[in-house]
């Protein structure tokens, strides 16, 4: 059995076990970033993959979620940029507009 089919054969269970609670999980997103593609894949005749443990390509092809990877085409410091930028933008939104004052 591959890693990737024992991952999805976990997480499918405990979404059957959430489902009562929480209703049906329908995605499941991933964090693959670009190097994790690069390293996993083979695009271009046979070379050698560098990785193979990533869930890149990977997934089994009979699970009930749709993938989502939102990461999937950017490297870490793009990441990281765009996790700054959010943070600002939670605090400008509610932070620095509460009514909360440091004494």
């Amino acid at each position: 059995m591959r890693p990737a089919s024992s991952f999805i054969e976990v997480f499918e269970k405990k979404a059957a076990e959430l489902k009562a609670e929480f209703g049906s999980f329908d995605f499941l997103m991933q964090g693959t970033l670009y190097p994790d593609v690069i390293e996993s894949v083979s695009f271009k005749g046979p070379s050698a993959t560098i990785k193979s443990h990533h869930n890149v390509g990977g997934l089994v092809d009979n699970m009930r979620m749709d993938v989502v990877e939102p990461l999937r085409e950017l490297f870490k410091d793009e990441v990281r940029v765009r996790v700054v930028l959010f943070l600002c933008l939670v605090w400008f939104r509610f932070v620095s507009t509460s009514s909360c004052s440091v004494a």
